[in-house]
């Protein structure tokens, strides 16, 4: 599909199929679930839900029980009667939705919304948040394919010059200029990468980026992001459990 929202597609689950339609904005949660359609006649189940051909999921449920079909994947003809035509499918005009840190606002200013199409944050294990406050870190190293456990695919929208969110477990801590990004296969990592990223060697660097990404292999990308601490969060109101639009002036939306 040439959709631009990366989460639209076929997956699979326990021998069945799904076609991932999108994201929608539920008015009554005030947050985004997935929307997906089962490719199957889907009756109802005693004690869990009604008959329905469309259906949506938290993210949390969805990356965690859903399998996305990937290139050479085959999906059995017997499906292919439910799929809904590319046309009808949400993706033409808005990127996929990333978390929205906790203590800053949507682009709505509405109170505790998880997701947003217009976030845009790179989050860091809190061991490396001094580093990167202190401009000692100032390049960081993610994988951005799908289907790689750990992988950040929404971070393939960020480009040079852009300015997102510095946070670590959703909190956001400060703010990066990114002023490049290179990829790199696993295998042609050197310990000049290494050194970049304050390990003695190469070895010592793709150790601690499996703690990350545990399926990394040799022939899988890394990207590295190379950004300057611009910014840090002493202006911000702490906004946890009732911000607003106006409680917060720093905007990268």
């Amino acid at each position: 599909m040439a959709a631009s929202n990366s989460i639209v597609g076929i997956y699979e689950l326990d021998g069945k199929y799904y076609q991932c339609l999108g994201e929608a904005w539920s008015h009554t949660e005030k947050q985004f679930a997935v929307l997906y359609k089962p490719l199957y006649n889907c009756s109802a189940k005693p004690g869990s839900f009604e008959a329905h051909e469309l259906a949506t999921s938290s993210y949390e449920r969805w990356f965690r029980k859903f399998r996305k079909l990937q290139a050479g994947d085959h999906m059995p003809n017997t499906w292919q009667g439910f799929v809904v035509q590319e046309a009808l499918v949400q993706g033409a005009g808005l990127p996929s939705t990333r978390p929205v840190p906790e203590n800053v606002p949507s682009a709505s200013g509405l109170v505790g919304v998880d997701r947003s199409h217009e976030a845009q944050a790179i989050d860091f294990s809190s061991e490396f948040v001094e580093a990167v406050k202190s401009g000692m870190k100032v390049k960081t190293a993610r994988v951005l394919q799908e289907g790689v456990p750990g992988g950040e695919p929404w971070l393939n929208e960020i480009g040079s010059g852009a300015l997102v969110w510095a946070t670590s477990d959703r909190k956001a801590f400060g703010r990066l200029c990114v002023t490049g990004k290179t990829t790199v296969k696993v295998a042609d990592l050197t310990d000049q990468h290494a050194k970049d990223e304050q390990f003695e060697h190469r070895e010592a660097f793709i150790t601690k980026l499996k703690q990350f990404f545990p399926e990394l292999s040799n022939s899988n990308e890394v990207c590295i992001f190379e950004f300057y601490y611009a910014e840090d969060n002493s202006g911000m109101r702490s906004v946890i459990g009732g911000r607003a639009q106006n409680e917060i002036a720093l905007s990268t939306y």
